[in-house]
């Protein structure tokens, strides 16, 4: 899939910024543990944590499937061994942040949390706790504030 970057919360290799605006990130490719790209419909946003592919791989393309593939150097990559995705509405992520399976990549009872605060956390600024915190599960009387919050916005 190809991708628009939006913003950069940490990258280790670049000290937080990638070279290019649009990247291309390889899905399953029928033997590397990595999500089908379909789990990730057009117009959706997402925060990624990818792997660059910083090695060739000889058997890394079939012409019989030309739209899967190992991929390319210095393209990247989404591991599913693991939940390295979160869902993104406006400034908030929900997903599988904190003590889930691995195989599990929603989790409903998440609170939505701050993309900065993710971004603060990445960095080093604010410990797990925090994020632990922020992440729980609304309380019927915190959901009901939340709702009454965002109707009262509407008007």
């Amino acid at each position: 899939m190809d991708l628009t970057i939006d913003r950069t919360l940490l990258d280790r290799a670049s000290n937080g910024k990638e070279f290019n605006e649009d990247i291309r990130v390889w899905g399953f490719d029928g033997q590397q543990c990595r999500p089908e790209v379909k789990e990730f419909p057009l117009e959706s946003h997402w925060l990624f944590a990818l792997k660059k592919i910083i090695t060739d791989s000889p058997d890394r393309f079939n012409p019989n499937t030309p739209n899967i593939g190992f991929g390319r150097i210095n393209d990247y990559y989404l591991s599913m061994c693991g939940a390295y995705w979160l869902q993104v509405h406006e400034n908030f992520v929900t997903g599988n942040l904190l003590n889930g399976q691995r195989w599990e990549w929603n989790n409903d009872e998440m609170n939505p949390v701050l993309i900065d605060l993710i971004e603060a956390y990445a960095k080093g600024i604010v410990p797990l706790q925090a994020l632990a915190e922020a992440a729980k599960p609304q309380t019927a009387a915190k959901k009901l504030l939340e709702e009454t919050k965002s109707f009262l916005n509407q008007q």
